[in-house]
C-alpha cells in the first residue's frame, strides 16, 4: 500500500513528494565577558541645612530665617531667609562674625531654586567655639525694613569640632535645632547672658554727628581794669564777678572713634543792662560771642550708657565779659547835681568824675583757652544729656573763669560694624561656571 521509504536520506510527505531537510545552524557562542567599569564617584554634596525646605505657606515673621543652632567647625554654613511681600524688600544681607570679634563681615543673599534667599558663611570663617549672625531686609532706598536678630543681640551658632578624618574640603551637613545630650549652648551661655544684659547699651557709634544746645553761667576773676564803656570811670579793682546772667552753648560735633571726638562750640553770653539816665555816648555791651574748637575724649563708666567726658578748648572772638552794676548817685553823698549833670566834685567844687548809671562790663580776651570735665549719659543712640565744668583762661586781657553748663545732644549717623561693599565674600561670576552651550 505504501511505497518504501527512500534510502537516499530524503524524506517524503504522504503524497510522495520528497522533502529536503534544512541544515541546522549552530547556536551562537556567548560574547566574551567585558570588565565592568567602576562607577564614577558622585560629585561632592554641597553643605546644606537638612536640604532646602519648601517655602512656608505663611511666614511667622516679616523676615523669616530658619534658625541654625549648630554647625561643624571648618565647614561652610548655608543660611536662608525670606521676607513678606508687603515689605518690598529688594535685598537681604547676612552679617556674621566669630564670637567676640570686633566687627561683622557681610554677604548679600542670592535667589535659591526654591525661592529662598540664601548666603553662606565660608568654611574659613567657621572657626572657634561659636559664630554670631543676623540678617537685614532692605528696600530700594537701602532702608532697613525688617531684621532677624540684630547687631547687639545676634543669633548664635555652636561650632562642634570636626571629626579627625574630616577636612574643610569635605562636605558637611548643618543641623538645624539643638542636639541630644548635653546642653549645646553650654560653651557660650555666659556670653549670651552678657549680650542680654547689654541689650540696653546704646552709646552713639563711631562716625556719628551730633548737635547740642546747652545753657549755664560762671564766675570769673579779673585783674584791675577799666570799664569798657565808661572808660572815664575809675578802674575796677580786681575781684570775682558773675560772667553775665546766662550763657548759651550751641555745639556741632563728630565722633572720630568710639572714644575720641571733635566739636565746634559757640559761647553766647548774655548780660542784661540795668539802670537809666546815663548820657555817655554809645551803649554798654550786652554780652560776648566766642567760637571754640574742642577736642573730646570719652571714658566709659563700666559697660553701661554713662561716660566721663574730658575736653581741651581753644578759640576766640569777644572773649568773655564780667558784668559791673551801675553806681547809684543818690546813694553816694559826694555825688551832686550841677550844670554838667551828676558828678563827683573835688574840694574846690570842680566836677572830676561822673558816676555810671548803666550796667558796664570788664572784658578778658579775645583769645580763650581751657579744659573741662563732665558727665554724659546716652538715653538712646540718638539722644544724650551732658553736664560739664570748664576752666577758661583768656588773653591778652587776662582773666580766669570757672563755668558750668548742661546740654541735650541729638546724634545721627554713625558707622555700622560692617557695610555692604566692605570686602564681602566673593561671589562666583556667571562666566566662571563654565562655557555656555
Amino acid at each position: 500500500m505504501f511505497d518504501k521509504a527512500p534510502t537516499d536520506g530524503t524524506d517524503t510527505d504522504p503524497w510522495g513528494d520528497s522533502i529536503t531537510p534544512s541544515p541546522r545552524s549552530p547556536s551562537p557562542a556567548p560574547p566574551p565577558a567585558q570588565p565592568i567599569a567602576p562607577a564614577p564617584p558622585a560629585p561632592p554634596t554641597p553643605p546644606v541645612a537638612l536640604g532646602e525646605p519648601e517655602l512656608p505657606a505663611e511666614l511667622p515673621a516679616d523676615l523669616y530665617c530658619p534658625a541654625v543652632d549648630e554647625a561643624t567647625e571648618g565647614r561652610e554654613i548655608v543660611l536662608r531667609c525670606t521676607a513678606k511681600p508687603k515689605l518690598k524688600a529688594e535685598r537681604i544681607l547676612l552679617y556674621y562674625r566669630a564670637s567676640g570679634a570686633p566687627s561683622y563681615a557681610v554677604a548679600a543673599m542670592q535667589n535659591s531654586p526654591k525661592g529662598w534667599m540664601e548666603a553662606s558663611i565660608p568654611a574659613e570663617a567657621a572657626t572657634g567655639e561659636s559664630l554670631q549672625y543676623y540678617c537685614e531686609a532692605r528696600d530700594s532706598d537701602d532702608n532697613v525694613v525688617a531684621t532677624n536678630g540684630n547687631e547687639d543681640i545676634p543669633n548664635p551658632i555652636i561650632l562642634n569640632p570636626a571629626p579627625p578624618e574630616a577636612t574643610s574640603a569635605q562636605p558637611g551637613v548643618v543641623t538645624v535645632g539643638k542636639g541630644d545630650g548635653e546642653d549645646p549652648l553650654k560653651g557660650i551661655k555666659h556670653e549670651q547672658d552678657t549680650e542680654v544684659l547689654e541689650r540696653g547699651i546704646h552709646r552713639r557709634r563711631q562716625g556719628a554727628f551730633w548737635m547740642s544746645a546747652g545753657a549755664g553761667t560762671g564766675f570769673a576773676y579779673h585783674r584791675p581794669s577799666l570799664l569798657e564803656w565808661r572808660r572815664d570811670a575809675p578802674p575796677v579793682t580786681a575781684g570775682v564777678r558773675v560772667a553775665g546772667l546766662v550763657t548759651f552753648y550751641p555745639e556741632i560735633g563728630y565722633l572720630i572713634t568710639e572714644h575720641i571726638g571733635v566739636a565746634v562750640q559757640a559761647r553766647l553770653e548774655y548780660i542784661p543792662i540795668e539802670g537809666s539816665g546815663d548820657t555817655h555816648p554809645g551803649r554798654p555791651a550786652g554780652g560776648a560771642i566766642a567760637v571754640i574748637g574742642r577736642g573730646l575724649y570719652y571714658l566709659d563708666l563700666g559697660a553701661g550708657n554713662a561716660q566721663i567726658q574730658f575736653s581741651a578748648d581753644l578759640g576766640g572772638g569777644d572773649g568773655y565779659r564780667f558784668s559791673y552794676p551801675p553806681t547809684n548817685s543818690l546813694a553816694h553823698p559826694q555825688y551832686v547835681t550841677g550844670s554838667n549833670g551828676v558828678c563827683l566834685k573835688d574840694a574846690s567844687g570842680d566836677c572830676i568824675l561822673k558816676p555810671t548809671l548803666l550796667t558796664d562790663t570788664v572784658r578778658s580776651g579775645p583769645i580763650v583757652y581751657g579744659a573741662g570735665a563732665g558727665f554724659i549719659y546716652h538715653f538712646t543712640r540718638h539722644l544724650a544729656a551732658n553736664a560739664e565744668l570748664r576752666l577758661l583762661g583768656a588773653g591778652p586781657h587776662l582773666g580766669i573763669m570757672l563755668e558750668g553748663y548742661a546740654s541735650l545732644q541729638l546724634a545721627f549717623g554713625g558707622k555700622r560694624p560692617a557695610q555692604p561693599g566692605d570686602a564681602p565674600p566673593r561671589e562666583r561670576l556667571p562666566e566662571e561656571d563654565g562655557p555656555e552651550e
